[in-house]
């Protein structure tokens, strides 16, 4: 399948590298806080939804004159 080639292509660039990072490091803040021992009483559980939408964003638009060239 083109797309996801041209996915994790784009996800290499120096323009979508830094919402990659955004997405690991919050990746890596949750998960460390679901290892506490307290997470379940904890009154905010962080998620990653907004940076993960920022990195589906700027990988779309990376891919769609991409795709559409590959596809005519």
């Amino acid at each position: 399948d083109p797309l996801d080639k041209l996915r994790d292509e784009c996800a290499t660039l120096p323009a979508i590298k830094p919402y990659v990072h955004h997405y690991a490091e919050c990746v890596e803040r949750v998960t460390k806080a679901q290892e506490s021992d307290d997470y379940d009483q904890l009154e905010y559980k962080e998620d990653c939804v907004e940076e993960f939408f920022h990195l589906q964003h700027h990988i779309n638009d990376c891919v769609q004159p991409r795709l559409f060239a590959k596809l005519k």
